[in-house]
């Protein structure tokens, strides 16, 4: 059985938000002035939390909320900006999970309130597939890099050793006015020392 985790107390929460706006040492010059004058530890806390504007802790939690779903926004609207112009058919992954990939932060909320639409996806599969990514992230992603993985064979093979159409006299010639007059190439038509003779 998994433990719920506990709500933060409310004191925590307005702790954390004077930190959050570089306010936590007047919280704490406001609790020692209030010890001072003779309250206890919690009462002078709590009593310097009023003076600040607390009003509780759901007022705290809505703040908390605010905050986060700003910082989503502003992230989303960097997100959007980097891959507006981006064009999918450009990218090593197929058209679908190219679809998927790119549009996948645009999948905040409600259905009907994403920031894409089932007539963007170029494919029904591909509409299909977001919807479940939503629900799916992280398999989603074992799928994305899969795919790159399989794309980064592909160049690799590509990218080998092919035959460049010298021969193997030219390639000697050229090996050997690389290398310094003192170590000349010697011709590939001699045996290679240490090896046995082979007889035909």
């Amino acid at each position: 059985m998994t433990e719920k985790k506990k709500k933060d107390s409310p004191r925590k929460l307005f702790v954390d938000r004077m930190r959050r706006e570089n306010r936590f040492n007047e919280y704490r010059e406001g609790y020692r002035a209030h010890m001072e004058l003779g309250l206890p530890f919690l009462k002078a806390q709590f009593q310097t939390m009023l003076d600040m504007g607390y009003q509780g802790p759901e007022h705290e939690r809505a703040i908390l909320a605010g905050e986060k779903e700003q910082a989503r926004k502003m992230l989303d609207q960097d997100v959007g900006k980097m891959l507006k112009d981006y064009d999918i058919n450009e990218s090593d992954l197929p058209l679908e999970i190219a679809f998927v990939f790119h549009n996948l932060h645009k999948t905040r909320g409600e259905r009907h309130e994403w920031g894409v639409a089932p007539g963007e996806a170029p494919t029904p599969g591909a509409w299909n597939m977001l919807i479940w990514a939503t629900e799916n992230e992280g398999k989603f992603m074992e799928l994305v890099i899969r795919e790159q993985l399989k794309g980064k064979g592909k160049q690799t093979e590509e990218q080998g050793m092919g035959d460049t159409g010298e021969s193997i006299t030219q390639l000697e010639e050229m090996l050997s006015s690389a290398l310094s007059p003192n170590e000349s190439l010697q011709p590939s038509t001699k045996e290679p020392e240490g090896q046995p003779e082979v007889s035909a």
